[in-house]
């Protein structure tokens, strides 16, 4: 007897997490502004943290391809991880997005350059991050005849 069938994160998903992070982000910095703040600052821990977020799910990915057998428990907590994963660097990307935007016409202050310059890499962060989630996804990819798998009765 089969059970539901997983599925990948779709990428119409993806790009609402990023609609949301960008509304987030905007509305956000709208009320900053709106208050004669600043936009916040993106520090650049945040993108050391999206990158190593992003290697730990490479190295798990690899590690899935190169041994084909998974428990179904281990392979669903993979799967949500990936999913977990390509949503929130979807919605971080937005977010850094709109930051970048923000920052990009005030760019002769030092503090907007800086900003931008973060952003940029926090973003390209999220997208590995993105990336990453993706791969794992796929990496748990098993046809259903494949015998290598063990069974939810195994």
């Amino acid at each position: 007897m089969a059970g539901p069938k997983l599925t990948y994160t779709s990428p119409a998903v993806v790009a609402a997490a990023f609609a949301i992070g960008c509304g987030a982000m905007y509305m956000a910095l709208s009320l900053a502004h709106s208050w004669g703040g600043a936009a916040p600052r993106t520090p650049l821990a945040a993108a050391v943290a999206l990158a190593a977020a992003a290697g730990l799910l490479l190295v798990l990915a690899i590690v899935k391809l190169r041994h084909r057998r998974t428990l179904p428990r281990a392979a669903v907590t993979l799967l949500a991880l990936g999913r977990a994963a390509a949503l929130a660097g979807g919605a971080l990307a937005g977010a850094y997005t709109v930051l970048a935007v923000d920052a990009w016409p005030r760019l002769a202050a030092e503090y907007p350059r800086e900003r931008l310059a973060s952003s940029l890499v926090s973003l390209v962060g999220a997208v590995v991050l993105v990336a990453a989630g993706y791969l794992l996804q796929r990496a748990l990819h098993v046809d259903d005849d494949d015998p290598d798998q063990p069974s939810a009765h195994d």
